[in-house]
């Protein structure tokens, strides 16, 4: 009976101080999503016009490359809970950085219709919530930066197939003959 009471207690402690570690951020105007996470992040950008992942792309335009969406399979998968509220979450790469989570709205009016946050480093999962209960998540991207640690493959050495040890093996003959006709 102590042993449950000791446990019970434990894991209660052990849920406040996760929700006090939790951090909200807040994007919008009339609409309004918050992000939870264990750091804050930051409103990256929101607007109108389903923009996420489309031609005028915004998170895009500031140069960071789309990762994964809901709605196809990316480089970095994410794992994401549509509706009014949920929960999200992946896996990050070494080949990536500074992690962007867009969310696209059903909201047509009022606007804005998507909101873009910064993840601070280490943050892979959160949840989010919508104030309007009429609005729900429809879609969701995640963007980042390729990490500056991440170096292209090198290309091939000129000379270093078959034709260079053809040439290395002709150049050995040659000074072979050259030392022999010398002595």
């Amino acid at each position: 009976m102590f042993k449950r009471l000791i446990v019970g207690f434990s894991l209660a402690l052990l849920a406040t101080v996760s929700a006090a570690n939790a951090a909200t951020v807040s994007c919008g105007g009339a609409v309004m999503v918050t992000l939870t996470t264990s750091t804050a992040g930051t409103c990256n950008s929101i607007g109108n016009g389903n923009s996420l992942n489309g031609v005028n792309d915004p998170v895009n335009t500031a140069g960071y490359l789309t990762l994964d969406t809901t709605s196809t399979s990316g480089l970095v998968a994410l794992a994401f809970a549509l509706g009014n509220s949920g929960a999200f979450s992946f896996v990050a790469s070494s080949l990536y950085t500074d992690y962007v989570l867009g969310i696209q709205t059903s909201q047509s009016n009022p606007k804005p219709d998507y909101f873009a946050f910064n993840l601070p480093n280490g943050v892979v999962s959160g949840s989010y919530s919508i104030n309007d209960a009429g609005t729900s998540a429809t879609g969701a991207v995640l963007y980042g930066h390729l990490a500056t640690s991440a170096s292209p493959v090198p290309g091939p050495i000129v000379g270093a197939g078959l034709p260079g040890l053809v040439m290395a093996l002709g150049g050995l003959i040659a000074w072979r003959r050259r030392r022999i006709a010398t002595a």
